[in-house]
């Protein structure tokens, strides 16, 4: 009998928790654009940019900063810097 209760007692939840993805008992229509064609309409603006330690032999690091087009895989920019503050 308790287990009856506690499984009514969920499947009611579910109910409610289904009932907050519609919208007048309908379901939600998914977004017109997915994101391989948000990024397929948009790559000629976006860029990436990352910035990286690397080891030298004498055992200093170099900070690097790239930035790179994303539809043409283009270098924008490069730059390395042993001091970073300029000191």
């Amino acid at each position: 009998m308790r287990e009856t209760n506690y499984l009514q007692s969920v499947i009611s939840g579910l109910h409610r928790t289904a009932g907050l993805y519609t919208v007048h008992g309908q379901a939600l229509k998914p977004s017109s654009q997915g994101w391989r064609t948000l990024l397929r309409n948009h790559a000629p603006e976006i860029a990436a940019m990352d910035l990286f330690m690397v080891p030298t032999v004498e055992f200093s690091l170099l900070r690097t900063l790239v930035k790179v087009r994303v539809d043409r895989r283009a270098l924008i920019w490069i730059n390395v810097t042993r001091n970073p503050t300029a000191d």
